[in-house]
């Protein structure tokens, strides 16, 4: 009934490989799956280790810069005073070529959009138009895609639309689910360029609540967002304040969890203290004596696990 986030981090990245693989998006010479599979591999380990990396200073601007276009792109042109070469919905093609009247087949991947109107500009120029004036928009963004996942209202794929940022995708994707969300947005940055995969680490209450624009990051093609679920841990029984609490970066030990839930009542047996775990499938029973733990005996203090039952008895006498 309770599983670790773990767990329903795997089931996520399943259910997000359907969802690719329903729409059609198989279309990357690396495949949806290739890149989730690989995004799993990589993540996995360090978020088992409660991802104690932080958010870089700066995000490296050869990474974010202006848009560049790509396969399945849709552009539109305008060469004034020349209507038959004002085109729109001109597909790149997956080698990132357009055929364009006169000049032929042009390679524009990678290229921005006033580097495109430069192109195309000079190629006119050379014997065809004089002084050439020519528009590029980006009219469908289909080359570019990042991934959301995990406590969102909506996780699956979305197409970056130029320099997209964080707080954008997440609107995108129906906001965040508040209550089932941890304390960190993570982003799994692929291996590009020379540099290795990283992960950025992004303080919930910071971007939220107090609105710090400097972590709401660009976003590059292939980036993994994830909102991770928080993790708790349940207290019932002979507490003031029966209930689940979240479990946060920082590790509880099960007298600061009976201290959040208010301390023992007065009918309470806290020596018959127990602590119920359910790791790979099986259950077992932790038994704690507390009065021992609040007379100074530290090392009875144990730490909980996201999804641990501590159930404190009613004394019989």
């Amino acid at each position: 009934m309770f599983k670790s986030c773990k767990k329903y981090f795997v089931q996520c990245i399943i259910l997000l490989i359907s969802i690719f693989f329903i729409a059609g998006c198989a279309s990357y010479s690396e495949t949806t799956e290739d890149v989730l599979t690989k995004t799993d591999v990589q993540i996995k380990p360090q978020y088992e280790e409660k991802f104690t990396s932080s958010i870089t200073s700066s995000i490296e601007e050869d990474e974010t810069g202006d848009y560049g276009v790509g396969p399945r792109d849709s552009l539109s042109f305008a060469v004034y005073g020349e209507e038959d070469l004002s085109l729109d919905g001109l597909i790149v093609s997956q080698e990132g070529y357009i055929s364009f009247p006169l000049t032929g087949r042009v390679h524009v991947e990678g290229l921005t959009t006033p580097e495109i109107e430069k192109k195309i500009a000079g190629l006119l120029a050379n014997g065809y138009i004089v002084n050439p004036q020519v528009t590029v928009s980006v009219k469908s963004f289909k080359s570019k895609k990042a991934f959301i996942l995990g406590a969102v209202e909506k996780p699956g794929v979305y197409p970056l639309r130029g320099q997209e940022r964080l707080l954008e995708i997440i609107s995108t994707a129906g906001g965040i689910e508040n209550e089932k969300a941890g304390k960190f947005i993570l982003i799994w940055r692929q291996k590009s360029r020379g540099k290795n995969g990283r992960l950025i680490k992004i303080g919930m209450e910071r971007l939220l609540q107090q609105g710090d624009m400097n972590l709401n990051v660009p976003l590059i093609n292939k980036d993994v967002v994830f909102v991770p679920q928080a993790e708790y841990v349940y207290i019932i029984g002979e507490v003031k304040k029966p209930g689940s609490y979240k479990l946060y970066e920082k590790d509880i030990s099960i007298l600061e969890a009976i201290t959040m839930a208010g301390g023992f009542t007065p009918i309470a047996s806290p020596n018959k203290t127990r602590v119920i775990r359910v790791e790979e499938g099986e259950e077992r029973t932790i038994f704690v004596r507390m009065k021992d733990i609040i007379k100074g005996e530290k090392s009875k203090d144990i730490i909980l696990k996201s999804g641990d039952i501590v159930v404190v008895p009613e004394s019989l006498f």
